[in-house]
């Protein structure tokens, strides 16, 4: 279920019994608003720490046919992750403005803020989805590391 849906699903009553839900923000921050609802587990719970939960992906033929293109769009996810984790109120400014929600710049800063929130171009806990999704057969062929997914440009990195 979308998260908009599911959020209004959880704080109505509609869409059936639904009860209980994994959400991101901003989503979960209206919902735990709500003095009926708490948080009974998270994913760091789930998976022992943090992990991405939000990627860009293309094909190797997309890239090699607009490598100019490419560049461009990593560079870019690069400069923002870095204005995020160099000045969070600029950063909470920066999305109200984009997204015209109705938050305080205080409200957004204290969520980017969080421990549980991290911005970084490395994936975190990427085998432990790809375990799963083998085991429940989603994917034919478990990766050997979280490297085998990704490109070159971050295989430097320390990512899991």
């Amino acid at each position: 279920m979308p998260h908009p849906d599911a959020l209004a699903a959880l704080l109505t009553g509609s869409q059936g019994s639904i009860s209980a839900r994994f959400g991101q923000s901003p989503f979960q921050k209206e919902e735990l608003k709500n003095p009926k609802v708490h948080t009974v587990l998270t994913s760091h719970d789930v998976l022992g720490g943090p992990a991405s939960s939000v990627l860009l992906a293309t094909t190797t033929a997309f890239r090699d046919a607009n490598p100019v293109l490419y560049e461009a769009v990593f560079a870019a996810l690069k400069e923002k992750i870095g204005i995020i984790n160099g000045d969070k109120r600029k950063a909470a400014q920066i999305y109200i403005d984009e997204t015209q929600v109705k938050d305080a710049p205080e409200t957004i800063e204290r969520i980017i803020s969080s421990p549980q929130v991290e911005f970084s171009i490395v994936p975190n806990a990427i085998m432990k989805y790809a375990d799963f999704l083998h085991k429940i057969g989603r994917i034919k062929r478990r990766p050997d590391k979280w490297s085998d997914i990704f490109f070159e440009e971050i295989h430097n990195r320390w990512g899991s």
